[in-house]
């Protein structure tokens, strides 16, 4: 729902996820005003090696929790995901909208995926309009539901479709799109990430990991504030001299 620049969003998932991988479910309504966001976040998520990522965007907000969009598949109980399936109309798309720690916690604590977490140079007519896509993007998935597809239609490319709808630069089709693990270097060459670091300063400050690789119970708003903690470019880190793409050893869910 949208008045003006007032959104109400329903169904925003915001569970408590328990070490075994279960999970007790809350559903939320949460307001937000589109003149307050702040800034936009781009974070990549590795499982299964360093060409693959799951792709999340967060939006701060001035006042009002972060909220987080992922674009997954919509799987059956007990189904497993197979990229090969993924060329056949095998799942549908679904988008997700959740509380930040929700989302990320379940990858990097619970799952044990590496996870990294890039805040973008974006300006705010054009956080706005990402919001309002994604909006626009969750209506037309309700109205008329649509595969995924492991190159055409994934996390990754729809979300560089929707940020060039709503950009005024036209952006070239690069491999990194799809080999998505690889996503921060071409944002990076885009100039959408800050320039005063180098990419493998880059890669390690954003993984997370470290700073919430300990936690378990943990409130919300203290876990958004750990996953910035590497990434405030006025704190200038020591100068990475080799790349830190993630290692990859994640946990076995009974």
């Amino acid at each position: 729902e949208q008045v003006q620049d007032q959104v109400t969003l329903h169904n925003v998932r915001n569970f408590d996820w328990h070490a075994d991988g279960s999970y007790t479910e809350h559903w939320e309504t949460r307001q937000f005003n589109l003149k307050q966001i702040t800034g936009v976040n781009i974070i990549t998520s590795y499982w299964m090696g360093p060409k693959i990522a799951h792709t999340l965007v967060s939006f701060d907000f001035e006042n009002q929790a972060p909220l987080t969009f992922s674009i997954e598949i919509r799987k059956e109980k007990h189904e497993e995901f197979s990229a090969i399936g993924g060329f056949f109309r095998q799942y549908e798309l679904s988008l997700v909208a959740a509380d930040e720690k929700d989302i990320i916690y379940t990858r990097s604590n619970i799952r044990g995926e590496q996870v990294y977490f890039f805040p973008i140079q974006m300006n705010p007519q054009e956080a706005q309009a990402l919001f309002q896509e994604y909006l626009r993007k969750a209506d037309a998935l309700a109205a008329k539901p649509r595969w995924y597809n492991t190159l055409t239609s994934n996390c990754t490319t729809l979300l560089f479709d929707m940020i060039q709808a709503v950009s005024q630069k036209r952006f070239p089709a690069d491999y990194r799109l799809f080999a998505s693990g690889y996503l921060p270097n071409y944002l990076y060459d885009l100039q959408a990430l800050d320039h005063r670091w180098d990419m493998p300063t880059w890669y390690q400050q954003a993984h997370i990991n470290p700073h919430v690789e300990n936690l378990k119970d943990i409130h919300s708003q203290d876990f958004s504030s750990l996953i910035r903690e590497g990434v405030q470019l006025d704190a200038v880190p020591k100068q990475a001299t080799t790349y830190h793409y993630p290692t990859y050893q994640t946990k076995v869910m009974p």
